[in-house]
Protein backbone atom coordinates (compact mmCIF):
# COMPACT_ATOMS: atom_id res chain seq x y z
CA UNK A 1 0.00 0.00 0.00
CA UNK A 2 0.99 3.37 -0.97
CA UNK A 3 1.78 5.58 1.88
CA UNK A 4 -0.59 8.15 3.80
CA UNK A 5 -0.21 11.71 3.45
CA UNK A 6 0.79 13.48 6.13
CA UNK A 7 -1.96 15.18 7.76
CA UNK A 8 -3.55 15.91 10.99
CA UNK A 9 -5.66 12.95 12.59
CA UNK A 10 -8.89 12.61 12.07
CA UNK A 11 -12.30 10.41 10.25
CA UNK A 12 -11.01 8.26 7.42
CA UNK A 13 -11.48 10.19 3.96
CA UNK A 14 -13.86 8.48 1.64
CA UNK A 15 -11.21 8.14 -0.94
CA UNK A 16 -9.58 5.98 1.48
CA UNK A 17 -12.01 3.35 2.55
CA UNK A 18 -11.99 -0.02 1.70
CA UNK A 19 -15.24 -0.90 0.75
CA UNK A 20 -15.41 -4.55 1.39
CA UNK A 21 -14.73 -4.19 4.60
CA UNK A 22 -18.06 -1.62 4.81
CA UNK A 23 -19.66 -4.59 2.85
CA UNK A 24 -18.53 -6.95 5.66
CA UNK A 25 -19.26 -4.81 8.43
CA UNK A 26 -23.21 -4.40 6.44
CA UNK A 27 -23.95 -7.54 6.33
CA UNK A 28 -22.99 -8.93 9.90
CA UNK A 29 -25.51 -6.17 10.83
CA UNK A 30 -28.26 -8.19 8.74
CA UNK A 31 -27.32 -10.74 10.82
CA UNK A 32 -27.13 -9.06 14.32
CA UNK A 33 -30.86 -7.69 13.75
CA UNK A 34 -31.81 -11.63 12.76
CA UNK A 35 -30.08 -12.88 16.06
CA UNK A 36 -31.10 -9.78 18.44
CA UNK A 37 -34.84 -9.61 17.48
CA UNK A 38 -36.35 -12.60 19.73
CA UNK A 39 -34.11 -10.33 22.54
CA UNK A 40 -36.22 -6.81 21.51
CA UNK A 41 -39.25 -8.83 21.55
CA UNK A 42 -39.34 -11.52 24.35
CA UNK A 43 -37.29 -11.99 28.00
CA UNK A 44 -33.79 -12.68 28.50
CA UNK A 45 -34.90 -16.21 29.81
CA UNK A 46 -36.09 -16.95 26.31
CA UNK A 47 -33.23 -15.84 24.95
CA UNK A 48 -31.24 -18.31 26.53
CA UNK A 49 -33.82 -21.37 25.70
CA UNK A 50 -36.69 -20.88 23.46
CA UNK A 51 -38.75 -23.33 24.54
CA UNK A 52 -39.77 -21.58 28.12
CA UNK A 53 -42.19 -19.39 25.92
CA UNK A 54 -43.01 -20.72 22.38
CA UNK A 55 -44.19 -24.01 21.59
CA UNK A 56 -45.56 -23.48 18.17
CA UNK A 57 -43.10 -25.76 16.08
CA UNK A 58 -42.41 -23.64 13.48
CA UNK A 59 -41.13 -21.48 16.06
CA UNK A 60 -38.88 -23.65 17.58
CA UNK A 61 -37.19 -24.88 14.55
CA UNK A 62 -36.34 -21.98 13.31
CA UNK A 63 -34.87 -20.51 16.50
CA UNK A 64 -32.87 -23.41 15.93
CA UNK A 65 -31.76 -22.60 12.59
CA UNK A 66 -31.08 -18.82 14.21
CA UNK A 67 -28.91 -20.61 16.60
CA UNK A 68 -27.12 -23.06 14.16
CA UNK A 69 -26.38 -20.52 11.45
CA UNK A 70 -26.96 -16.65 12.36
CA UNK A 71 -25.97 -16.29 16.35
CA UNK A 72 -22.49 -15.60 17.28
CA UNK A 73 -21.59 -15.61 13.85
CA UNK A 74 -22.15 -12.03 12.53
CA UNK A 75 -21.32 -10.40 15.97
CA UNK A 76 -18.05 -12.24 15.74
CA UNK A 77 -17.23 -11.00 12.20
CA UNK A 78 -18.59 -7.51 13.46
CA UNK A 79 -16.58 -7.80 16.37
CA UNK A 80 -13.23 -8.68 14.14
CA UNK A 81 -13.94 -5.57 12.15
CA UNK A 82 -13.81 -3.63 15.21
CA UNK A 83 -9.61 -4.94 15.89
CA UNK A 84 -9.22 -4.02 11.67
CA UNK A 85 -11.00 -0.46 12.51
CA UNK A 86 -8.51 -0.21 15.34
CA UNK A 87 -5.57 -1.37 13.26
CA UNK A 88 -6.64 1.12 10.35
CA UNK A 89 -6.25 4.15 13.01
CA UNK A 90 -3.35 2.92 14.77
CA UNK A 91 -1.51 2.42 11.18
CA UNK A 92 -3.05 6.35 10.19
CA UNK A 93 -2.00 7.59 13.48
CA UNK A 94 1.63 6.36 13.90
CA UNK A 95 2.30 7.32 9.98
CA UNK A 96 1.43 10.98 11.39
CA UNK A 97 3.70 10.79 14.37
CA UNK A 98 -0.01 11.07 16.35
CA UNK A 99 -0.65 9.54 19.51
CA UNK A 100 -3.38 7.82 21.45
CA UNK A 101 -5.30 10.06 23.19
CA UNK A 102 -7.71 10.65 20.23
CA UNK A 103 -8.42 6.66 20.06
CA UNK A 104 -8.77 6.84 23.94
CA UNK A 105 -11.07 9.84 23.39
CA UNK A 106 -12.98 7.76 20.68
CA UNK A 107 -13.58 4.88 23.04
CA UNK A 108 -14.75 7.00 26.18
CA UNK A 109 -17.60 8.63 23.78
CA UNK A 110 -18.45 5.34 22.40
CA UNK A 111 -18.58 4.19 25.66
CA UNK A 112 -21.42 7.05 26.72
CA UNK A 113 -22.99 5.88 23.79
CA UNK A 114 -23.38 2.12 24.93
CA UNK A 115 -24.74 3.76 28.06
CA UNK A 116 -27.17 5.38 27.46
CA UNK A 117 -28.29 2.43 24.70
CA UNK A 118 -27.98 -0.41 27.42
CA UNK A 119 -30.36 1.79 29.91
CA UNK A 120 -32.44 3.42 27.78
CA UNK A 121 -33.40 1.81 24.99
CA UNK A 122 -32.32 -2.38 25.08
CA UNK A 123 -30.36 -4.56 28.04
CA UNK A 124 -28.41 -6.17 24.91
CA UNK A 125 -25.89 -3.43 23.96
CA UNK A 126 -22.41 -4.35 22.92
CA UNK A 127 -20.94 -0.83 22.74
CA UNK A 128 -20.41 -0.96 26.44
CA UNK A 129 -18.13 -4.07 25.96
CA UNK A 130 -16.70 -2.80 22.51
CA UNK A 131 -15.71 0.17 23.76
CA UNK A 132 -14.23 -1.23 27.47
CA UNK A 133 -11.85 -4.08 25.56
CA UNK A 134 -10.97 -1.37 22.80
CA UNK A 135 -8.85 0.19 25.57
CA UNK A 136 -6.74 -3.41 26.07
CA UNK A 137 -6.29 -2.94 22.45
CA UNK A 138 -3.46 -0.12 22.86
CA UNK A 139 -1.06 -2.84 24.55
CA UNK A 140 -0.83 -4.60 21.45
CA UNK A 141 -0.10 -1.79 18.66
CA UNK A 142 3.24 -2.18 18.64
CA UNK A 143 3.65 -6.07 19.46
CA UNK A 144 4.38 -7.94 15.97
CA UNK A 145 2.07 -10.59 14.65
CA UNK A 146 3.17 -13.64 16.13
CA UNK A 147 2.60 -12.40 19.51
CA UNK A 148 -0.87 -10.58 18.46
CA UNK A 149 -2.19 -14.21 16.83
CA UNK A 150 -1.14 -15.89 20.13
CA UNK A 151 -2.97 -13.74 22.44
CA UNK A 152 -5.96 -13.58 20.32
CA UNK A 153 -6.46 -17.39 21.03
CA UNK A 154 -5.17 -17.11 24.68
CA UNK A 155 -8.21 -14.95 24.89
CA UNK A 156 -10.60 -16.24 22.82
CA UNK A 157 -10.16 -19.87 24.34
CA UNK A 158 -10.14 -18.76 28.00
CA UNK A 159 -13.23 -18.87 28.54
CA UNK A 160 -13.66 -22.67 27.62
CA UNK A 161 -10.84 -23.12 30.36
CA UNK A 162 -12.96 -21.27 32.89
CA UNK A 163 -15.97 -23.23 32.08
CA UNK A 164 -13.65 -26.11 32.52
CA UNK A 165 -12.83 -25.14 35.70
CA UNK A 166 -16.34 -24.48 36.73
CA UNK A 167 -17.06 -27.72 36.29
CA UNK A 168 -14.26 -29.36 37.64
CA UNK A 169 -15.43 -27.20 41.10
CA UNK A 170 -18.53 -28.87 41.10
CA UNK A 171 -17.41 -32.12 41.73
CA UNK A 172 -16.33 -30.29 45.55
CA UNK A 173 -19.33 -27.65 45.91
CA UNK A 174 -22.71 -28.52 43.62
CA UNK A 175 -23.31 -25.73 41.00
CA UNK A 176 -26.69 -23.25 42.02
CA UNK A 177 -28.55 -21.78 39.76
CA UNK A 178 -29.93 -18.41 40.12
CA UNK A 179 -34.28 -18.66 40.10
CA UNK A 180 -35.39 -18.02 36.95
CA UNK A 181 -37.58 -14.85 36.36
CA UNK A 182 -41.53 -15.30 35.50
CA UNK A 183 -41.62 -14.77 32.32
CA UNK A 184 -45.09 -13.59 31.63
CA UNK A 185 -44.48 -11.04 34.19
CA UNK A 186 -41.70 -9.50 32.42
CA UNK A 187 -43.71 -9.62 28.95
CA UNK A 188 -46.23 -7.87 31.05
CA UNK A 189 -43.65 -4.81 32.16
CA UNK A 190 -42.27 -4.05 28.71
CA UNK A 191 -45.45 -4.67 26.87
CA UNK A 192 -47.54 -2.75 29.30
CA UNK A 193 -45.29 -1.08 31.99
CA UNK A 194 -44.68 2.47 32.92
CA UNK A 195 -41.08 4.04 31.76
CA UNK A 196 -39.73 3.22 35.50
CA UNK A 197 -40.79 -0.07 35.46
CA UNK A 198 -39.16 -1.05 32.11
CA UNK A 199 -36.43 1.02 33.14
CA UNK A 200 -35.87 -1.01 36.35
CA UNK A 201 -36.52 -4.08 33.96
CA UNK A 202 -34.06 -3.59 31.82
CA UNK A 203 -31.24 -2.93 33.96
CA UNK A 204 -32.05 -6.20 35.65
CA UNK A 205 -31.64 -7.58 32.23
CA UNK A 206 -28.72 -5.65 31.71
CA UNK A 207 -26.70 -6.55 34.65
CA UNK A 208 -27.24 -10.33 34.34
CA UNK A 209 -26.34 -11.09 30.77
CA UNK A 210 -23.18 -8.41 31.86
CA UNK A 211 -22.83 -10.29 35.40
CA UNK A 212 -20.28 -13.23 33.46
CA UNK A 213 -17.18 -10.59 33.02
CA UNK A 214 -15.01 -13.16 31.20
CA UNK A 215 -16.30 -13.06 27.82
CA UNK A 216 -14.87 -9.43 27.70
CA UNK A 217 -11.35 -11.64 26.78
CA UNK A 218 -13.27 -13.26 24.10
CA UNK A 219 -14.32 -10.14 22.73
CA UNK A 220 -10.59 -9.39 23.35
CA UNK A 221 -9.38 -12.10 21.09
CA UNK A 222 -11.11 -11.50 18.79
CA UNK A 223 -10.60 -7.80 18.38
CA UNK A 224 -7.30 -9.09 18.03
CA UNK A 225 -7.75 -11.31 15.20
CA UNK A 226 -9.13 -8.75 13.28
CA UNK A 227 -6.01 -6.53 14.31
CA UNK A 228 -3.44 -9.68 12.53
CA UNK A 229 -5.71 -9.82 9.88
CA UNK A 230 -5.66 -6.60 8.33
CA UNK A 231 -2.18 -6.14 9.07
CA UNK A 232 -1.16 -9.33 7.72
CA UNK A 233 -2.61 -7.24 4.35
CA UNK A 234 -6.09 -10.18 3.88
CA UNK A 235 -8.28 -7.10 3.82
CA UNK A 236 -5.83 -4.59 2.58
CA UNK A 237 -5.49 -6.38 -0.57
CA UNK A 238 -7.36 -9.30 -0.65
CA UNK A 239 -6.70 -9.75 -4.35
CA UNK A 240 -3.38 -10.56 -3.19
CA UNK A 241 -4.33 -13.51 -0.97
CA UNK A 242 -7.37 -15.11 -2.87
CA UNK A 243 -5.75 -18.19 -1.80
CA UNK A 244 -5.50 -18.08 1.61
CA UNK A 245 -9.92 -17.02 1.82
CA UNK A 246 -10.17 -19.82 -0.49
CA UNK A 247 -8.45 -22.13 2.02
CA UNK A 248 -10.56 -20.29 4.70
CA UNK A 249 -13.69 -20.42 3.06
CA UNK A 250 -13.43 -24.02 2.36
CA UNK A 251 -12.44 -24.74 5.96
CA UNK A 252 -14.59 -22.90 7.49
CA UNK A 253 -17.80 -23.38 5.54
CA UNK A 254 -17.29 -26.92 6.25
CA UNK A 255 -16.17 -27.06 9.74
CA UNK A 256 -18.56 -24.64 10.76
CA UNK A 257 -21.89 -25.99 8.93
CA UNK A 258 -21.11 -29.36 10.25
CA UNK A 259 -20.26 -28.55 13.33
CA UNK A 260 -22.95 -26.07 14.03
CA UNK A 261 -25.42 -28.75 12.69
CA UNK A 262 -24.16 -31.48 15.31
CA UNK A 263 -24.60 -29.17 18.35
CA UNK A 264 -28.01 -27.80 17.12
CA UNK A 265 -29.10 -31.75 17.35
CA UNK A 266 -27.46 -31.91 20.47
CA UNK A 267 -28.75 -28.66 22.05
CA UNK A 268 -31.96 -29.93 21.04
CA UNK A 269 -32.56 -33.17 22.14
CA UNK A 270 -30.86 -32.87 25.53
CA UNK A 271 -31.60 -29.20 26.08
CA UNK A 272 -29.20 -28.58 28.84
CA UNK A 273 -29.02 -25.50 31.16
CA UNK A 274 -26.72 -23.08 29.86
CA UNK A 275 -25.73 -21.86 32.76
CA UNK A 276 -25.07 -25.09 34.78
CA UNK A 277 -21.71 -26.04 34.33
CA UNK A 278 -22.08 -29.94 33.30
CA UNK A 279 -19.76 -31.99 31.19
CA UNK A 280 -22.35 -31.52 28.39
CA UNK A 281 -22.19 -28.26 28.83
CA UNK A 282 -18.67 -27.88 28.69
CA UNK A 283 -18.53 -30.19 25.36
CA UNK A 284 -20.65 -27.80 24.03
CA UNK A 285 -19.20 -24.42 24.77
CA UNK A 286 -15.92 -25.54 23.41
CA UNK A 287 -17.42 -27.17 20.29
CA UNK A 288 -19.39 -24.00 19.73
CA UNK A 289 -16.10 -21.53 20.20
CA UNK A 290 -14.66 -23.86 17.63
CA UNK A 291 -17.51 -23.70 15.27
CA UNK A 292 -18.51 -20.32 15.68
CA UNK A 293 -14.87 -18.91 14.56
CA UNK A 294 -15.02 -21.33 11.44
CA UNK A 295 -18.46 -20.48 10.42
CA UNK A 296 -17.56 -16.35 10.93
CA UNK A 297 -14.22 -16.72 8.66
CA UNK A 298 -16.39 -19.22 6.07
CA UNK A 299 -19.01 -16.28 6.02
CA UNK A 300 -16.26 -13.30 5.80
CA UNK A 301 -14.36 -15.31 3.07
CA UNK A 302 -17.28 -16.09 0.92
CA UNK A 303 -18.47 -12.21 1.05
CA UNK A 304 -14.92 -11.82 0.20
CA UNK A 305 -14.53 -13.60 -2.41
CA UNK A 306 -18.07 -12.91 -4.39
CA UNK A 307 -16.12 -9.17 -4.26
CA UNK A 308 -13.55 -10.18 -6.41
CA UNK A 309 -15.92 -10.57 -9.09
CA UNK A 310 -17.65 -7.26 -10.94
CA UNK A 311 -21.32 -8.50 -11.01
CA UNK A 312 -21.15 -10.01 -7.35
CA UNK A 313 -19.66 -5.84 -6.53
CA UNK A 314 -22.71 -4.58 -7.60
CA UNK A 315 -24.63 -7.32 -5.86
CA UNK A 316 -23.36 -6.56 -2.54
CA UNK A 317 -22.79 -3.19 -2.62
CA UNK A 318 -26.18 -2.54 -1.11
CA UNK A 319 -24.72 -3.93 2.12
CA UNK A 320 -21.85 -1.28 2.25
CA UNK A 321 -24.37 1.36 2.42
CA UNK A 322 -25.86 -0.27 5.78
CA UNK A 323 -21.78 -0.71 6.79
CA UNK A 324 -20.56 2.74 6.29
CA UNK A 325 -23.33 3.80 8.71
CA UNK A 326 -22.74 0.69 11.00
CA UNK A 327 -23.43 2.77 14.57
CA UNK A 328 -26.47 4.95 13.15
CA UNK A 329 -27.76 1.52 11.80
CA UNK A 330 -27.39 -0.35 14.91
CA UNK A 331 -28.91 2.06 16.97
CA UNK A 332 -31.46 2.28 14.73
CA UNK A 333 -32.46 -1.11 14.80
CA UNK A 334 -32.97 -0.56 18.72
CA UNK A 335 -34.81 2.39 18.01
CA UNK A 336 -37.69 0.96 15.59
CA UNK A 337 -37.68 -2.74 17.49
CA UNK A 338 -38.23 -0.96 20.92
CA UNK A 339 -40.92 1.36 19.45
CA UNK A 340 -42.81 -1.61 18.03
CA UNK A 341 -42.50 -3.87 20.95
CA UNK A 342 -42.44 -1.81 24.09
CA UNK A 343 -45.33 -0.34 26.08
CA UNK A 344 -44.37 3.15 24.94
CA UNK A 345 -44.57 2.16 21.33
CA UNK A 346 -47.07 -0.19 19.99
CA UNK A 347 -46.77 -2.23 23.30
CA UNK A 348 -46.23 -5.72 20.91
CA UNK A 349 -43.73 -7.30 22.87
CA UNK A 350 -43.91 -10.99 23.57
CA UNK A 351 -46.70 -11.53 20.83
CA UNK A 352 -44.50 -12.57 18.07
CA UNK A 353 -42.62 -16.02 17.80
CA UNK A 354 -39.10 -16.31 16.68
CA UNK A 355 -40.68 -17.34 12.71
CA UNK A 356 -42.25 -13.53 12.54
CA UNK A 357 -39.32 -11.75 14.22
CA UNK A 358 -37.47 -13.13 11.72
CA UNK A 359 -39.22 -11.09 8.78
CA UNK A 360 -40.04 -7.92 11.01
CA UNK A 361 -36.08 -7.96 10.92
CA UNK A 362 -36.03 -8.55 7.96
CA UNK A 363 -38.49 -5.35 7.09
CA UNK A 364 -36.22 -3.01 8.70
CA UNK A 365 -32.62 -4.51 7.16
CA UNK A 366 -34.40 -4.05 3.92
CA UNK A 367 -35.11 -0.22 4.77
CA UNK A 368 -31.96 0.63 6.20
CA UNK A 369 -30.46 0.10 2.72
CA UNK A 370 -32.26 2.58 0.67
CA UNK A 371 -32.45 4.86 3.61
CA UNK A 372 -28.45 5.16 4.04
CA UNK A 373 -28.08 4.88 0.47
CA UNK A 374 -30.23 8.42 0.19
CA UNK A 375 -28.64 9.86 3.03
CA UNK A 376 -25.09 8.63 1.95
CA UNK A 377 -25.60 10.17 -1.17
CA UNK A 378 -26.07 13.79 0.70
CA UNK A 379 -23.36 13.37 3.55
CA UNK A 380 -20.61 12.18 3.99
CA UNK A 381 -20.81 10.27 7.53
CA UNK A 382 -23.81 8.64 9.10
CA UNK A 383 -25.67 11.18 11.65
CA UNK A 384 -24.31 8.79 14.45
CA UNK A 385 -20.64 8.50 12.94
CA UNK A 386 -20.59 12.28 12.34
CA UNK A 387 -21.88 12.92 16.10
CA UNK A 388 -18.84 10.38 17.59
CA UNK A 389 -16.27 12.19 15.39
CA UNK A 390 -17.40 15.82 16.12
CA UNK A 391 -16.66 14.60 19.63
CA UNK A 392 -13.61 13.36 19.06
CA UNK A 393 -12.07 15.01 16.60
CA UNK A 394 -13.51 18.52 17.15
CA UNK A 395 -15.64 20.82 15.20
CA UNK A 396 -12.45 21.22 12.60
CA UNK A 397 -12.08 17.34 11.44
CA UNK A 398 -15.83 17.81 9.60
CA UNK A 399 -17.67 19.73 8.28
CA UNK A 400 -20.65 21.35 10.64
CA UNK A 401 -23.18 19.21 8.84
CA UNK A 402 -22.91 15.36 8.46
Amino acid sequence: MEPLPLEPIGPVPASERITVIDCLRGAALFGIITANMRGYNAPLGAYEDARRLWTWMPDLVWQAIIDCFVSGKFITIFAALFGVGFAIQMDRAMARGEGIAFYQRRLTILLAFGLVHSFVFWWGDILVSYALCGFYLLFFRHSRQRSILNWAHALYWFIVVLYTGFYISTFFHPATIEPESNLREVIDIYARGTLRQIFVQRAKDWLQINSFIFFLTRIVGIFLFGLWIWRQGYLAQPDLHVAWWKRAQRYGLTLGLLGSLAIAVVTWIYNPHPMKPTLLMVSIVAAQSLVTAALSLGYAATVVLLWQEPKWQRRLLPFSYVGRMALTNYLMQTVIATTLFYSYGFGLYGRFGPLADFFIGLIIYALQVPLSRWWLSMHRYGPMEWLWRRLTYGPTSTSSVP
